[in-house]
């Protein structure tokens, strides 16, 4: 399984795998200072099978999860987030054993739209609805994921959102109107 490597730097002492994952963390930051974070943590890992000896007698090594973000919010609440630009199968497998482990810690993927669009971070899916509603509008998609060229008005007449302070979720996808005519 190949997986795409990102940018490393290193911001206060920590190590980011990713340009998104230092960009959302610099967010936080600045969350912290206006007192909607109250602190963030980095890289928490959690156990989500525990080592264990096969029937051979072979020692198994534990599966693991490590967090992006543990972020406590100022009502003490508490969210998971992972900064995904291209999730991958594994990815999708580890966060369904973290929820199926941890049902009442929020999870969030958050990716990063292009920065034309007036907003930066939004909740997981929804670049890949964008794609998909480019689609079912313009008859074909576009050859990468960065070229759907949308503004933000025309964003804004097909989806809602509900601004959390830390991303944008989108609620619902707007219903196109019949007899608009694929191009």
């Amino acid at each position: 399984m190949s997986k795409k490597k990102g940018n490393k730097s290193i911001i206060d002492g920590i190590e980011f795998a990713s340009d998104i994952e230092t960009a959302f963390y610099l967010h936080l930051k600045k969350k912290k200072e206006e007192g909607l974070v109250k602190d963030i943590r980095t890289h928490v890992t959690y156990i989500l099978i525990p080592s264990y000896t096969d029937f051979e007698g072979n020692e198994v090594q534990a599966m693991t999860y490590t967090s992006d973000f543990n972020v406590i919010m100022s009502d003490g609440s508490e969210i998971v987030i992972d900064t995904k630009e291209y999730p991958g199968e594994e990815d999708y497998i580890k966060r369904k054993l973290f929820m199926s482990l941890n049902p009442d810690t929020p999870f969030y993927w958050v990716e990063r739209t292009p920065k034309y669009l007036g907003f930066y971070f939004v909740r997981d899916g929804f670049i890949s609805k964008l794609r998909r509603r480019y689609e079912k509008l313009h008859g074909s998609s576009p050859s990468t994921k960065r070229n759907i060229k949308w503004t933000s008005r025309q964003i804004e007449e097909h989806f809602e959102f509900e601004d959390n302070g830390l991303f944008l979720t989108w609620k619902k996808t707007k219903r196109m109107k019949k007899g608009v005519k694929k191009k």
